[in-house]
């Protein structure tokens, strides 16, 4: 079969693959769940020699053994541009292993054993934007060694998720000269504080999240720190209420930072230890008297004159930390009395975001500036659904038999965009999906079982809602609720949005489905001051 593109070899008992055994004509391969009942698969050095064309290769779920694993077993792969291997029991990462695959856009290492990153971990991903570290056991050495930067081949890193691993300190030299690194995931982690100037290289539009940690103390440059950055989420902490505290209210209250999911109850607390016993507090409903910034601070006995001298000091930076704060209450009212409270309520809200720039960007509030009338993100499994009914409906062909009554709603039927007629060929996934959101009036969101169950399409959903929080789109977001999804597997930011969100219910009855394709028209329809035709852009994800 020399012109075989997509093989999936899944669920088998694979032990090794010989070289030559696949075409070189392959696009992606799935070998994911091999050996699926006993034993290891091995990763000898010419597995992928030939196969010059791959560009998906999917490990997920291998029982992979590092002792027998080459250094050279991507050799070959010049075009690979996606490499999944989670949860494959890959303990060690040999030195040099990613070196072939410099075409490389995301990497999934998550929900592997790794305790460790080899200084020459980075070799070939300079190209790579999505890294996968989460769930694993990496940490990082405790001594400040700044020679170590085991990411510092990775200029175009945008997104790296370590959450979830036994990381107890993260310094600055880890992302030294990622100057594209705008979102940077760290939560549920061992850390205990944050080192200054770690946001020295990221971007003005960056989102860190430090959700679920140890954090008792934050030094005063941390404020300063974040202040440069878009978003912080510090939620969920061991908080101590002090005057550090305190300058955490002030940031979520400033227009610089918003401190993701500032408005959830028992999101934000610190540990009041002036009384007896400890009383847990919300920092958000705290008076700045209950932060304890200006009680007599614990000295030891000093001469005379150097008592006088802290004292002046200390009532000069009592000037100073008032001043300060009147002014920093006042620019928060100002800002929020112009940006308006519902944006503010909403952003902080927010378990995670996604920010960055795109050339693309559209202006705001003006519809004739978007090119399409909406962006459609779906799993592969609905396919059937999607082009059986959605797209009858929206875009009715000549040579429909059951074609749009013209006369229903009062609407044009509208043309769609499909992600493989319209994405930019060759251009990085992630791009493609950036660019279209951008040039999208609305995003919709088909969700079903195999939607939540996807990282991938959650993905997808995060990239969507936060580009929109970002351009300040909050009502462009719609849900399609195409089958009843358990709580359970709803992660929070899912749960969030259809809380606080009316949703589309598709209906198997006839009159129900009849409602759902009119109010799914009535969202659709383009305003009248619209000028251009409508365009729906359609997406799959898998």
């Amino acid at each position: 079969m020399p012109q075989l593109a997509y093989l999936y070899m899944g669920k088998n008992q694979l032990t090794q693959v010989a070289p030559g055994t696949f075409p070189s004509s392959l696009q992606l391969l799935s070998v994911r769940q091999n050996p699926k009942m006993s034993g290891s698969f091995v990763m000898s050095k010419d597995n992928f020699a030939e196969m010059t064309e791959l560009v998906w290769l999917d490990m997920n779920y291998m029982k992979l053994d590092s002792k027998n694993f080459s250094s050279e077993a991507f050799k070959g792969l010049t075009k690979l541009t996606i490499l999944q291997m989670r949860d494959s029991g890959l303990a060690e990462i040999p030195a040099r292993l990613f070196a072939p695959l410099t075409q490389l856009t995301i990497l999934d290492l998550g929900n592997n054993p790794i305790s460790t990153l080899s200084h020459q971990f980075s070799l070939g991903l300079a190209n790579t934007q999505l890294l996968f570290l989460d769930n694993c056991l990496l940490d990082f050495p405790a001594d400040v060694d700044y020679a170590y930067q085991p990411f510092r081949g990775m200029h175009n890193l945008a997104m790296l998720y370590l959450t979830k691993n036994s990381i107890n300190q993260f310094t600055p030299n880890l992302v030294a000269n990622l100057t594209q690194l705008y979102l940077l995931h760290l939560s549920g982690n061992q850390l205990h504080t944050w080192e200054y100037g770690t946001t020295a290289y990221m971007p003005t539009s960056a989102a860190i999240s430090l959700s679920d940690n140890k954090i008792q103390f934050l030094p005063n440059q941390t404020f300063e720190e974040f202040s440069r950055i878009a978003a912080i989420d510090l939620s969920d902490n061991a908080l101590i209420c002090n005057c550090q505290t305190l300058a955490l209210q002030q940031l979520a209250n400033s227009a610089n930072t918003t401190v993701l999911k500032w408005e959830v109850e028992g999101a934000y607390t610190c540990t009041d230890t002036s009384e007896e016993p400890f009383v847990l507090k919300e920092i958000p409903l705290m008076t700045e008297e209950e932060f304890q910034c200006w009680s007599d601070p614990v000295t030891t006995a000093q001469p005379s004159g150097e008592k006088e001298t802290a004292t002046v000091v200390s009532s000069v930076v009592g000037a100073i930390i008032i001043v300060i704060t009147l002014v920093a209450i006042m620019t928060s009212c100002y800002c929020k009395r112009n940006q308006g409270p519902g944006k503010w309520f909403h952003l902080r809200q927010q378990l995670h975001i996604f920010s960055g720039s795109s050339s693309t960007e559209m202006a705001i509030g003006n519809d004739s500036e978007f090119e399409y009338d909406a962006f459609i993100s779906f799993n592969e499994q609905d396919r059937p659904w999607v082009y059986t009914h959605l797209v009858p409906q929206l875009e009715p062909s000549k040579e429909a038999s059951d074609p749009i009554d013209p006369a229903d709603d009062g609407f044009k039927p509208f043309r769609l965009c499909l992600h493989d007629r319209d994405f930019t060929v060759g251009q990085r996934i992630t791009e493609n999906i950036i660019e279209n959101i951008a040039k999208s009036r609305k995003v919709v969101i088909v969700l079903s079982r195999g939607y939540v169950e996807s990282k991938w399409c959650q993905f997808e959903l995060d990239l969507s809602h936060h580009r929109l929080l970002e351009s300040e789109r909050r009502n462009a977001l719609v849900l399609i609720l195409l089958e009843d999804v358990p709580k359970e597997q709803q992660n929070a930011g899912l749960r969030y949005l259809m809380s606080t969100r009316t949703y589309l219910e598709w209906r198997s009855d006839p009159e129900g489905q009849k409602l759902f394709w009119q109010r799914l028209r009535q969202v659709l329809t383009v305003p009248h001051h619209h000028t251009s035709e409508p365009i729906l852009t359609v997406h799959a994800s898998t």
